[in-house]
C-alpha cells in the first residue's frame, strides 16, 4: 500500500525535464553542442554525398543504356566518326566517355602506325579513360564509407563498453 501511494504521488508530478529538441539543447553544455553541430554538418553532408551518387549514377545509367543502342549501328557500318560524336553527345553516360576515348584513340592512330601499335595506343586510351571515369564514379564515397566505418566502430565499443 505504501509503495503504491509513493508511486501515485511520483506518478502525478510532472518531471523535471522534457524531451522536446529546445529543453534538450539548453540543458547542454558547450562542448555537448559543439558535438551536436559537428555531427549535423557531417550528417548534412553523407546525405549530400548520397543524393549526388544517386543521381549521377541514374543518370548515367539511362544515358548507357539510351547509347549502347545508339553506337551500335553505328559501329556495325563502320562509322567511327558518328559512333565518336554520339558518345560525345552521350557526356553523363561512363560507357560513352571510355567509348570515346578509345574510339579517338584508334582514329587519330590508324593513320600514322601499325595495326599492332594502333591497338595499343587504343587500350592505353581505354585504360585511362576508365581510371579517370572510375574515379569520377568514386568521388565522395570513400568520406561517406570513412563515416560509416566511425558511427559502426563508435557504436560497437559503446556495446562492449554497455556489456
Amino acid at each position: 500500500m505504501l509503495a503504491t501511494l509513493y508511486v501515485m504521488q511520483f506518478g502525478c508530478r510532472k518531471p523535471d525535464y522534457s524531451w522536446d529538441l529546445r529543453s534538450m539543447w539548453s540543458s547542454m553544455g558547450n562542448l555537448a553542442k559543439v558535438v551536436v553541430v559537428i555531427l549535423f554538418g557531417l550528417s548534412v553532408y553523407s546525405f549530400g554525398v548520397m543524393i549526388d551518387r544517386f543521381l549521377m549514377y541514374n543518370n548515367a545509367r539511362k544515358q548507357s543504356r539510351l547509347f549502347v543502342q545508339q553506337v551500335a549501328g553505328a559501329l556495325k557500318d563502320g562509322k567511327l566518326d558518328e559512333a565518336i560524336a554520339i558518345a560525345e553527345r552521350n557526356k553523363k553516360s561512363h560507357i560513352a566517355k571510355v567509348v570515346a576515348t578509345g574510339l579517338s584513340e584508334f582514329q587519330s592512330a590508324s593513320q600514322q602506325v601499325s595495326e599492332t601499335e594502333v591497338i595499343e595506343a587504343a587500350k592505353r586510351g581505354l585504360e585511362r579513360s576508365v581510371a579517370i571515369v572510375h574515379a569520377e564514379m568514386k568521388r565522395g564515397l570513400s568520406a561517406l564509407a570513412t563515416l560509416v566505418r566511425r558511427r559502426r566502430s563508435l557504436g560497437c565499443s559503446a556495446r562492449s563498453s554497455a556489456s
